[in-house]
This record gives structure tokens, sequence and C-alpha cells, in this order.
């Protein structure tokens, strides 16, 4: 007998012990925790429960639990949630809105979890009140925010989209209006040049007469070559220019270029130098376009030269690529580093080169219509002085697929 008196003795103490350890800790909780008995009330209370209640934790016990600040001393919502934790035993939550005193809504972040029977005692049940108004009142600030911007996104994503479809539509306009005006220009220049050429060619001019009339023929062909560059420099960007690949002799095509800039070159005082290849096979390629890209690089090579100098133009196969190798350099004032990139853009000049003729177009012509031949063009100090732009064209097929 007293061996079992010692023993509940001893197990009495673990007990107390526990529960000592127990309430430690739910005091040491910054929440509002109270125990509930099987009759949902208050069997103990931690100081964070008792401040909010405004008393001391030993004058809690034996109350019904409850918010100071909610209309019903113990909703019945708060009641419902500790009953079940009891009946199960598993532990239970909710996020409730209540009615505050004095009006206006109290957030309640309930949470029921059944405490273990430890010595056959009545089950208990720990429940947790914690106001959380003012974080429920910032989520709906916070919502009512993203909404008001999310609106304001949709209406200014509208306005956007309206604004996008009209520019799309002038600059459609603008596009057709610089259409129809850059080919009506082209029959009356057609009809000038051909006039010059008849007059170049049975007339009887001579002296300053015949330089008058050479000098207005090659601005004609000046004219022609930059609405030539307008409308396939459009033509490219909308992926709409239809190429013509066939069989060419490149030192042909190059002489004929040389030939029509040959009066241009002479009234700016520059000598052109062409080094034939007369090896050179014919070469795949869009004729018309590459011949008009030689004429663009001469013609800018031409007008910054100095007076009294020479444009070279030079032709080899290029067995790294394997393709065509295109030289023409000039002893003009040279283009910096920084603006060699700058000039295959459209409408872009270098600083030394913004008193020349054209709008800026040519190179970025050029560029353009080396890259639809798969080549690349690029430009580099000439060997003491000057400008050196290198076209290297790939091998192409019938189709203009590389080879």
């Amino acid at each position: 007998m007293s061996q079992q008196t010692a023993m509940r003795a001893e197990l009495e103490s673990v007990l107390r012990l526990s529960r000592n350890r127990f309430r430690a800790l739910v005091d040491a909780i910054p929440l509002p925790v109270c125990v509930l008995d099987e009759g949902l009330r208050v069997d103990g209370a931690n100081h964070a429960y008792a401040e909010l209640q405004g008393k001391h934790p030993r004058e809690a016990i034996g109350e019904s639990p409850g918010h100071p600040q909610c209309e019903e001393p113990f909703p019945p919502r708060v009641a419902d949630l500790a009953r079940t934790a009891l009946q199960t035993g598993e532990v239970g939550s909710n996020l409730m809105r209540l009615r505050a005193r004095g009006g206006g809504e109290l957030w309640l972040e309930v949470v029921a979890a059944p405490l273990p029977d430890e010595d056959d005692s009545e089950p208990r049940v720990a429940l947790m009140l914690r106001d959380v108004t003012q974080r429920v009142e910032m989520e709906r600030r916070i919502q009512r925010q993203n909404e008001e911007l999310e609106g304001k996104v949709r209406q200014r994503t509208a306005e956007l989209e309206r604004t996008i479809a009209q520019l799309r539509e002038t600059e459609a306009l603008k596009r057709d209006l610089f259409n129809m005006i850059v080919h009506d220009l082209k029959a009356p220049l057609a009809a000038m040049m051909g006039n010059l050429e008849l007059l170049l060619e049975f007339a009887a001019l001579e002296g300053k007469a015949r330089e008058h009339v050479e000098s207005a023929h090659a601005a004609s062909d000046d004219m022609a070559l930059m609405i030539g560059n307008l409308l396939d420099v459009e033509r490219m960007e909308g992926s709409r220019m239809r190429m013509q690949f066939a069989p060419i002799a490149p030192d042909a095509l190059v002489r004929r270029a040389v030939e029509r800039l040959a009066v241009h070159a002479r009234l700016h005082g520059v000598q052109l130098l062409h080094q034939p290849d007369g090896e050179l096979p014919p070469l795949v390629m869009d004729g018309a376009l590459i011949e008009r890209v030689v004429r663009n690089l001469l013609m800018n090579a031409i007008e910054h030269s100095p007076e009294g100098e020479s444009v070279r133009v030079a032709l080899e196969f290029n067995d790294a690529v394997p393709g065509l190798l295109l030289c023409v350099e000039d002893r003009g004032p040279g283009i910096p580093e920084e603006e060699r990139g700058v000039i295959f853009q459209k409408f872009r000049q270098g600083r030394d080169r913004s008193n020349s003729s054209g709008a800026g177009l040519g190179l970025a012509f050029c560029k353009m219509a080396v890259e639809a031949h798969h080549g690349t063009i690029r430009v580099e100090p000439a060997s003491g002085r000057g400008s050196r732009f290198i076209v290297e064209l790939p091998l192409l097929g019938m189709e203009g697929e590389i080879v």
C-alpha cells in the first residue's frame, strides 16, 4: 500500500511539473490564449488573454471566453469551433467577421486546439483569439488599390492600342503617299535623262555647253539612284522585295557601275580606278541590286575624296567564304571607329559626312541588299588615310540559298 502511495505521489508530482511547464509555455505566447473546460468555461488563461480582458488571469477562471471588442460576449461561432475541437480531438481554425461594439466590423482569427487527457480529467481545449481587423482592412485597401490600378492599366492599354492603331493607319497612309510621289518622280526624271542623253549623243555640244549637259545628266542619274534607294529600302523593310537571282559576270557589273559614274567622278576631280579580275566566273546574284550597291559605294567614295585623289574598286574570289570579295577604297577624311556602325543606319551619317548629298539612305540600302544575299558589309581604315568598304557575298544557288 505504501508503495502505491509513493507511486501516486510521484505521478502527481510529474503531472504538476508538466502542468507548470504547460502554463509557462502558454504564458510565453504573446497572443491571447485561454483553456476551456468541457462546459466551455475558462479553466486557465495566459497573461495576454488576461490583459485583453483587463483582469488577473485567476479572475478569468470560470467565465465564458470572449473578446472585449466584440458585441456578443461569447459568439456562437466561436463556441461551435471550440465544441467541435473537443468532440473530434482535431485542431480547428477560422477567420470570423463579427460585429464590434459601437458598430463596425471585428475580424478575429480563432484557433481551437484540444488538449490531451493527463489524469483522466475532463477534456479541455485551448482557444486563441487574435484580432486581425487592421490586417484585413489593410488587405482590403490593397485589394481596392490593385483593382483601381488594374482598371487604370486596362484603360491606358486600350488608349495605347487605339493610339497604335491610329499611328499604323497614319504610317500606312504616309507610306502610300510616299510611294506614289516617288513613283510619280520616276517618269519625268526618266524623260529628262533620255533627253539629256539625246543631247549628248546627237547635239554638237562643245566646251562648257557639253560640260553643263553632262553635269545635268550626272545629277539626274544621282537622283534616280536615290529614288531607287528610297523605294527598295521601304520594300526590303516590309519584306516585299522580289529578288531576281541569275548568273552575273561580276567584272562586267562593276565596269557598268564605273562607266555610269565616270562623269560624276570627273566633275569632282576624282579618278576612278577599276582593277578587273578576268578569271572570275559568273556568280548567282540579283544583278540590279548589287550593281546599285557598287554605285552607292562609289558615289559615297567620290563625294568624300579630295579633288585630285582616286577611288579604287577591286574584285576577287574569296576562298575563305567562299564567294565574292568587293573593295571600294577612297582617300577621304576617314570614319572614326565609333561611327562605323552608325553610317549603315537609315538617315544617319558620320560627322565628317553630314555635308554630302542624299538623305543617308545609300549605305543603309547597301547593308540591306548585301544581307539579302546572305553577305556582309563593313568599313575599315584604308592604308595611309581614307576608308575601305568591304563587301563579302557567298556563293548562292538559283533560289538565293547559300551553297
